[in-house]
């Protein structure tokens, strides 16, 4: 069965269908094109023999009104031709007739045509060259047809329509009554009057290949459905935990064959997989007892009814066991074999002269599931039911034999037993095995799933005595499910999201279009460091800690998940980075409070965290991740206590002993260039920026040598430009560390000038990006207020007037004004 659902390699619409059915969709679409197109070239000569016809008729009806006498006249007096009723009508017609070009009158005599008058009102006749010609040759044209004829000229657009006239009196002397008329126009009439036409021709077309496909389509889910059906029932009918056997009875030789058993028959008849296939019943009956199962089925099956028995069955080890089987009314017929069910289950030992369990009815039957026997009937009177009552229900079954104590049906809800009834008497009315799940209350008030099968008993007269069948506990089963589904999407060592139920978060987040999303990492600092210290024990309780802290400041509908070893992520819908930055300062405090409790500083715990606000779709969710990421690493570098500030240490400790510039400077101008940027009101994360761009500026110096760095006078030219290389330098350097590459096109440009005399590449104004004009303010302040090789310390009233001078062609003059300020309220 499922060869028949091979998909082809196909994508998008036709996607699941194979490639015979997408082969066959192509060629009723090719057929249906053809019958369109042939249907409408039909349609389109039809139309054009009724226009042409109009035309005919109308030149026709034009020649009947001329006046005969008149025609004589400009036959025998052609100089009457500028003042004659004739044209005066041919002029009339071609006025009032949008579609006519034009309209004149012929006579043919001894082979010769001559243009006798026309609808040119100017005293001429006007007829241009290509009609004339089209005229003077029409004697190839069948024209002396009393019918007229209609022909296309391709050099001309026109098309002329010739009429003979009737009754002129004129001996060898024919005339013709002529109209001419745009070909496009004609044509343009004949596709206006198709469009109707056109649009059903196309529409079917495309139509019958559409039912084509949802036909097949409702076949293939038909299939689907009844497959999936089947795969269900294979299960249930493996995991019942009561032997089933699906057997086949042959009428002419009286065999029963075993043909399919569930793992509990072969557990109960020792028959296993490897063993002989099909064995007969009599294997593992004696002959007395197998006669006896032999006349109850050929009265099951004459009956149509359902019948109980409890046999001695052999195994094929030698063994001997009692077992209680329920021989079903037959399910399938093949001309003289009839398939049926057999369900089994093992009984103790019943000594002769014993009552077994149906006769007393009490099913000895030691099931952690409950088997029973009720009536047909809406109370729900259990008759019997197995010892397994106890263990499932927490009744003894003389509690609920005939509502002894308490009803079945008091262990459902109303809603339920209402929707088991109605579902039972579907199963009956259609001849199928009942089939439900649902809930039940023990009496110790404990709520249990339970899977319910039963068949019905039949009366004689086919009517329904009874209704038997087995209840079975599957809360474990519903419970491990659970379990297993929270196991699959929640981290075990916190209780989290895992990263798996993350990304499902995160798609589900498509449905908020339009809404923002903030995304927060945080990342332990060093925790591969603390367990090797304190060992991976203390490292969890750090991990638990940490996600206690950040869960402390989230809000209810905050998604947190513990992406990796000690990174988590944190959704947060409908937040932007005002709300994002507020929790980091909330989980800030957290962590800063539980720090200075720690005595001695042990098992200290160090977090970063980065952040990004997009909107909700799958694209920007992921990028956003990336960004908050990014972000993480370029906070970590500014950390002490992170791998990553080593990095940044190695590259400023080369700088330093170089040159004069010293990390105080890099620390000076970082507080100043974020103090402009909080006056801006710039974010957090843009703020960290400033403070890596204050300490990499200069970065590309370590490429110069010291003695031009540290020279005390006046520049050469080449080793002018030596120095100013190392912008170019310094971006190379800073690109190439992956969490920092996002601050060298700021390295590059900051001795650019807000003129555009600058370098290295002169841009000018607001071209130059906002980080690096911040910069160049808060470093020049720095270097003209302290000592240098190269020139001494100015005072600061001094350094103030100088950025007021370079206002405008040095530095940015808005942003002059707000770092002036800053400057007097120190």
């Amino acid at each position: 069965m499922v060869s028949n659902f091979k998909k082809a390699k196909n994508s998008g619409f036709f996607y699941g269908f194979t490639r015979t059915q997408v082969m066959l969709v192509g060629v009723i679409f090719l057929i249906s094109i053809f019958t369109a197109l042939c249907y409408l070239g039909a349609a389109q000569h039809r139309y054009e023999d009724i226009y042409s016809g109009e035309a005919i008729n109308l030149a026709k009806s034009l020649g009947a009104l001329l006046p005969r006498s008149e025609i004589l006249n400009l036959t025998f007096r052609p100089g009457m031709a500028d003042d004659n009723p004739v044209k005066n009508m041919l002029a009339g017609v071609v006025e009032n007739t949008s579609f006519l070009h034009h309209s004149f009158l012929l006579a043919k005599s001894n082979g010769r045509i001559s243009v006798l008058t026309d609808s040119c009102l100017n005293g001429e006749i006007n007829l241009t060259t290509e009609l004339q010609e089209e005229i003077l040759n029409s004697n190839e044209r069948p024209i002396l047809s009393k019918s007229g004829c209609l022909t296309e000229s391709g050099e001309s657009g026109l098309t002329t329509v010739l009429v003979p006239l009737l009754s002129v009196g004129v001996e060898n002397t024919t005339f013709f009554v002529g109209l001419s008329f745009n070909t496009l126009q004609w044509k343009a009439k004949i596709r206006t009057k198709m469009i109707p036409e056109t649009i059903i021709s196309f529409g079917l077309a495309f139509i019958f290949p559409g039912l084509y496909l949802i036909w097949i389509k409702g076949t293939a889910l038909a299939e689907k459905r009844r497959e999936s059906a089947l795969t269900a029932w294979h299960t249930l009918f493996q995991e019942i935990p009561v032997g089933i056997v699906r057997s086949e009875y042959c009428a002419d030789s009286g065999e029963c064959l075993l043909k399919n058993l569930n793992w509990q028959a072969r557990t109960i008849l020792g028959f296993w997989a490897g063993d002989k296939e099909n064995p007969s019943w009599s294997k593992f009956l004696d002959p007395k007892d197998f006669q006896k199962k032999q006349k109850l089925l050929e009265r099951a099956l004459k009956e149509e009814r359902s019948y109980c028995i409890e046999l001695q069955i052999t195994r094929p080890d030698g063994a001997g066991l009692w077992v209680r089987m329920k021989i079903i009314s037959p399910v399938e017929h093949k001309t003289n074999k009839v398939g049926y069910f057999t369900l089994m289950e093992r009984v103790p030992s019943v000594e002769p002269g014993e009552k077994t369990g149906l006769e007393s009815g009490v099913s000895p039957c030691p099931l952690s599931s409950m088997v029973y026997r009720r009536s047909y009937d809406h109370p729900w009177t259990l008759d019997f039911v197995s010892r397994g009552a106890l263990e499932l229900t927490g009744y003894h079954p003389k509690e609920l034999i005939h509502d002894a104590v308490v009803s079945y049906k008091d262990l459902l809800s109303g809603h339920e037993h209402n929707r088991i009834w109605k579902k039972w008497r579907l199963a009956l009315d259609l001849g199928h095995i009942f089939q439900s799940e649902y809930d039940l209350v023990a009496k110790n008030g404990k709520r249990k799933r339970v899977l319910e099968l039963g068949w019905g008993v039949y009366r004689e007269d086919g009517s329904v005595l009874a209704l038997e069948g087995i209840v079975l506990d599957i809360s474990k089963r519903e419970d491990l499910k659970a379990e297993i589904k929270h196991l699959r999407c929640r981290d075990p060592l916190t209780g989290l999201y895992n990263r798996k139920a993350l990304e499902q978060k995160m798609a589900g987040f498509n449905r908020l279009e339009g809404q923002p999303l903030g995304i927060v990492v945080f990342d332990i600092n060093g925790l591969e460091a603390f367990n090797d210290v304190y060992g991976c024990a203390q490292g969890d309780c750090l991990i638990r800690k940490t996600a206690n802290f950040i869960q402390g400041s989230c809000r209810e509908e905050d998604i947190l998940a513990r992406s990796g070893g000690s990174e988590f992520v944190l959704l947060m819908p409908r937040a932007g980075a005002r709300e994002a930055e507020k929790l980091i300062q909330s989980v800030e405090k957290a962590i800063k409070h539980y720090n200075q409790r720690r005595k001695g500083g042990a098992g200290r715990l160090s977090l970063t965290m980065g952040y990004s606000v997009v909107e909700t779709d799958t694209k920007a969710i992921t990028e956003g991740l990336r960004e908050a990421r990014l972000y993480l690493k370029t906070r970590k570098i500014l950390q002490k206590e992170s791998l990553q500030h080593s990095v940044l240490s190695s590259l400023l400790a080369v700088l330093y002993a170089k040159s004069e510039e010293t990390e105080e400077h890099g620390r000076r101008v970082g507080d100043y260039a974020v103090a402009i940027g909080r006056r801006l009101g710039l974010k957090e994360r843009f703020l960290d920026d400033l403070r890596l761009l204050a300490l990499l500026h200069d970065i590309g110096k370590v490429a110069v040598s010291e003695r031009v760095l540290n020279k005390p006078g006046k520049l050469t030219a080449d080793e002018w430009e030596e120095i100013k290389k190392h912008p170019e330098i310094g971006q190379r350097i800073v690109a190439s560390i992956q969490p920092l590459e996002h601050i060298a096109k700021y390295i590059l440009y900051h001795h650019e000038r807000w003129d555009g005399t600058g370098y290295p590449c002169g841009l000018a104004g607001k071209k130059i990006p906002l980080l690096t004009r911040i910069l160049s303010i808060a470093d020049a302040y720095d270097a003209m207020t302290e000592e240098r090789v190269y020139s001494k310390a100015l005072p600061r009233k001094a350094a103030r007037r100088e950025l007021k001078e370079g206002a405008g062609t040095q530095f940015d003059p808005e942003l002059v004004q707000v770092f002036l300020k800053i400057l007097e309220t120190e």
